[in-house]
């Protein structure tokens, strides 16, 4: 893909990215100008040693499964809008998390 976002890129994220409202206004969409903004680590940080409370833990997963990686992307994500790994297909999404520059991190917290 390059630089450069295909059309069916962009009506994917079109699609996935619009839900219709509930009510009369189900069908009235609207587009709105947006900045995206991503984070990215050049170099790994120091590792500094750091204690959790207790009954946290935090572990990194391996090979994540795509279906609990949506799951973890939509429940962290769903108040910040987040929506553009959502609108990748499993593949795509596949390649992005097994390749080896990409590490995945959890929180986990046990009563």
């Amino acid at each position: 893909m390059g630089n450069k976002i295909g059309k069916d890129f962009l009506q994917k994220l079109w699609k996935n990215s619009l839900l219709p409202m509930e009510g009369a206004a189900s069908q009235a969409y609207f587009k709105v100008q947006v900045l995206v903004t991503f984070l990215r680590m050049n170099q790994k940080p120091v590792h500094l040693e750091t204690t959790l409370p207790e009954g946290y833990r935090v572990e990194r997963l391996e090979t994540p499964n795509i279906d609990y990686y949506k799951y973890l992307y939509k429940s962290v994500g769903k108040g910040y809008c987040w929506w553009m790994r959502l609108a990748c297909d499993d593949h795509t999404l596949k390649a992005i998390l097994h390749n080896p520059a990409v590490e995945l991190y959890v929180l986990f917290h046990h009563t």
